[in-house]
């Protein structure tokens, strides 16, 4: 269940980005400035990405070899 919520949270996130990455292309194409180097639109959104591919990783592995624990 951590990894379905987590993999629902990070299409979110992606998504956040995607409609940042178009503002600022809309941006360009009606000829202002826009930062296109910028990855995540804020700095709290990169490190919920951090954690939410950490979610992913150890929740896989606890899926996956959790019975070989104990």
């Amino acid at each position: 269940m951590m990894v379905l919520i987590t993999v629902v949270v990070k299409q979110m996130l992606l998504k956040g980005r995607n409609e940042y990455y178009l503002q600022q292309l809309r941006k360009l194409a009606s000829g202002k400035k826009a930062n296109l180097k910028k990855i995540h639109p804020t700095k709290s959104h990169g490190y919920l990405e951090t954690t939410a591919n950490l979610n992913i990783l150890i929740g896989t592995l606890i899926w996956g070899y959790g019975d070989l624990f104990y």
